[in-house]
């Protein structure tokens, strides 16, 4: 077995270029989470099928302390994707080479309790990382917000038919939904129409999330986007706001990611938010 040692923090990472025990396993992702927790970093991993345990509306409702930190689940006496992963040796279900299984396919997509496979997207992410030899920490809401309060503009990028464009764009937001104003007919607006999956870059943050168009600056609906912009951006909202052809679009953010660099180690702080 070959393992690969970083100096500080003290990450054993893993790959898939060798076989192991169980137990082996185990003590590795035991390791990686005491020394994370050592350097002050919280494990992005919340779940072994990629649920996000703290987004979770049961969490305070029966005071669950999230999958990883549980013998078994507070709706009954095992789950078996769970059990699975764990009997397994993995942190998480995509360390498995079966993923995404049946089994976990099943959960994903169940019409009353899944996510529409959001959680086997988050298990790819956190595996991608670890296969890469880059540890994988939690992004606060609370950074992201604030970095969107305090930068003027972001750089929206948006896509159709093949073809990506970006710009700069002037922007409020209210917590972690960002808004902007632009003309009906530009390119960006008949790109959102056709796709609402945009792209922001706010300095050092990429941010994924999704479009809409709620309509005019200065319909009585946004009137609370109408203020804020004001307030943000005085001489803009002035020149552009009450044109008949301006549109006001709303980005809810989705997910959010941020390369840190930690004793000179990378590290990648990443975040989804909603469903």
């Amino acid at each position: 077995m070959s393992l690969v040692l970083s100096s500080a923090p003290k990450l054993i990472c893993y790959k898939n270029n060798f076989t192991c025990s169980h137990e082996t396993r185990r003590t590795i992702v035991v390791f990686n989470m005491i020394e994370l927790s050592k350097k002050g970093l919280m494990k992005m991993v919340e779940s072994r099928c990629g649920i996000m345990c703290s987004q979770c509306d049961y969490r305070e409702k029966v005071n669950c302390k999230g999958c990883v930190k549980i013998d078994k689940p507070f709706w009954g006496e095992l789950c078996a994707v769970k059990s699975c992963c764990e009997g397994r040796g993995h942190e998480h279900c995509g360390q498995c080479f079966e993923f995404p299984c049946n089994r976990l396919n099943e959960f994903a997509y169940d019409k009353g309790q899944g996510d529409d496979g959001k959680r086997i997207e988050n298990c790819r992410s956190w595996s991608n990382y670890e296969n890469h030899g880059i540890a994988v920490c939690e992004l606060a809401a609370e950074d992201v917000i604030s970095a969107l309060e305090k930068e003027e503009s972001i750089i929206l990028a948006t896509c159709a038919e093949n073809r990506v464009t970006i710009r700069p764009m002037s922007h409020i937001n209210d917590g972690l939904t960002v808004y902007f104003q632009t003309g009906e007919h530009y390119l960006k607006s008949q790109q959102i129409r056709s796709n609402p999956n945009v792209a922001i870059s706010l300095g050092t943050y990429e941010i994924e999330g999704k479009a809409e168009i709620i309509g005019h600056p200065m319909d009585e609906a946004n009137q609370f986007f109408i203020v804020k912009y004001k307030e943000k951006h005085p001489n803009y909202a002035g020149l552009w706001s009450a044109i008949s052809s301006q549109i006001v679009v709303k980005v809810e953010i989705k997910q959010a990611r941020q390369w840190r660099y930690i004793d000179g180690k990378p590290f990648i702080a990443i975040c989804h938010f909603g469903k």
